[in-house]
């Protein structure tokens, strides 16, 4: 039996990180649901988890691998934004509790090309250069 399923699978593209976000999703949604009961009063809307659940199984069987390999890195590049974004506010309010006496530097964003710059704190009123397109500003540290 194991043997008939992977001579079935073979050539085709299999899980990955993309296919287990769709499924994952389509069970949030279906829970989310479920719980307000939008599914009984809009059948359509209930449809959605159930659709995104057949496409992650099209995926899963699908023998066109450069498309789901694109697809995949596509997911993996956004999914890498979004994680990176969060962790960069968490480190920052790590950061921001620590004691004000543990405060080295202060963060400013330039307001030409919105590039953070860190300048260290307590020098009073310094004048600031953008190091990524050299606009120049004043800042009380």
């Amino acid at each position: 039996m194991i043997n008939k399923f992977r001579n079935f699978m073979q050539g085709r593209y299999g899980v990955d990180a993309f296919g287990i976000f769709l499924v994952v999703l389509s069970c949030a949604i279906n829970l989310i649901l479920s719980i307000f009961m939008i599914r009984y009063r809009m059948p359509i809307i209930g449809m959605i988890p159930t659709l995104i659940m057949l496409y992650a199984a099209f995926r899963l069987l699908s023998k066109n691998i450069n498309r789901r390999a694109g697809e995949n890195r596509a997911y993996m590049k956004l999914h890498n934004k979004v994680k990176n974004f969060f962790l960069y506010v968490r480190s920052k309010t790590e950061k921001r509790k620590a004691k004000k006496a543990d405060i080295t530097h202060k963060y400013f964003k330039c307001k030409q090309c919105k590039q953070e710059v860190r300048v260290p704190s307590g020098k009073g009123k310094i004048r600031i250069t953008c190091p990524k397109c050299g606009t120049k500003f004043e800042k009380k540290t």
